[in-house]
C-alpha cells in the first residue's frame, strides 16, 4: 500500500529537487491512477504542474478537486497520454500542454475543440529516434520536424511548445546518454521553444544534464501505483 503521508511525499519532493538544481527543471508530478487527493499534497509543497495519460481520469480529478473546495489556481495541466479523435475535446477541455502530439491528422481536431472552448493550447512534439512499437512518437529527423512546426502554425489556436520524448526500453547507460543528447540536438536546432521534456523516474538527472527543461516524474514522488 503506498505511503501518501505528507511527510513521505515531502521528503521525495526534497530529494528530487536537489538532484534536479543544476538549472531551473519544471517537475511535472505524474499522477495516473494516483487518488486525487494526493495533488493538494503536492501543491502545497510547490508543485504546481500535473501531468494525466488517460482523458477520462483528467477531467475526473480536475472534477472532484472542484467538488472538494481544492481549486489549485496555479495548477497548470499535462495530457501526456496517446491522443484518440474522439477523447480530443475532452483533452483540449481539461489541460494547457499536450506533451504526447505527433499525428498531423489530429491538428485540425485539436484546432476545433480550440475553438469550441475559446482557447489556445500549448502541444510538444513527442519524438522517437527509431521506429519502436513500444513508445508513440514520430521518428525525427531535422527536416520532418521542421516540416511538422511549420505545418503547425496554420493553426492559430495550437502553440508549438517544444519536444517530448521517453527513452526505449532497455538501453545502456551509454546509449541512454547519446538518445538523451540527439533529441536535445533536435530541440535545438527547432524554433526557441520552452519545453524540453524527458526524464522520468529512473532517468531524470541523466535528462536534466542534457538541457531537459520538464522532467516527468511519478514513482519517486508518488511510489508504484
Amino acid at each position: 500500500m503506498n505511503d501518501y503521508s505528507y511527510e513521505t511525499i515531502k521528503h521525495r519532493v526534497a530529494s528530487i529537487r536537489e538532484n534536479s538544481r543544476s538549472h531551473a527543471v519544471t517537475i511535472i508530478a505524474v499522477t495516473k491512477k494516483h487518488p486525487w487527493d494526493v495533488l493538494p499534497i503536492l501543491y502545497s509543497l510547490g508543485i504546481n504542474d500535473f501531468g494525466e495519460n488517460y482523458a477520462q481520469e483528467l477531467a475526473l480529478k480536475r472534477k472532484e478537486l472542484i467538488d472538494n473546495n481544492h481549486l489549485l489556481e496555479n495548477a497548470v495541466w499535462y495530457y501526456q497520454g496517446v491522443i484518440q479523435k474522439n477523447k480530443i475535446n475532452m483533452i483540449v477541455k481539461s489541460a494547457a500542454v499536450i506533451l504526447s502530439f505527433f499525428d498531423r491528422a489530429h491538428l485540425p481536431l485539436i484546432q476545433k475543440a480550440c475553438e469550441k472552448f475559446n482557447k489556445t493550447i500549448n502541444c510538444c512534439i513527442q519524438v522517437k529516434l527509431q521506429s519502436d512499437s513500444n513508445r508513440n512518437g514520430i521518428v525525427g529527423s531535422h527536416a520532418t520536424l521542421q516540416e511538422l512546426v511549420t505545418y503547425m502554425g496554420n493553426f492559430p489556436n495550437i502553440q508549438y511548445s517544444g519536444i517530448m520524448t521517453t527513452l526505449p526500453l532497455h538501453l545502456s547507460a551509454l546509449d541512454q546518454e547519446k538518445y538523451f543528447a540527439q533529441v536535445s540536438n533536435y530541440y535545438n536546432s527547432l524554433p526557441k521553444a520552452p519545453m524540453l521534456s524527458m526524464g522520468m523516474s529512473d532517468d531524470y538527472t541523466l535528462a536534466i544534464k542534457h538541457g531537459a527543461t520538464h522532467v516527468r516524474i511519478g514513482t519517486a514522488l508518488l511510489g508504484k501505483r
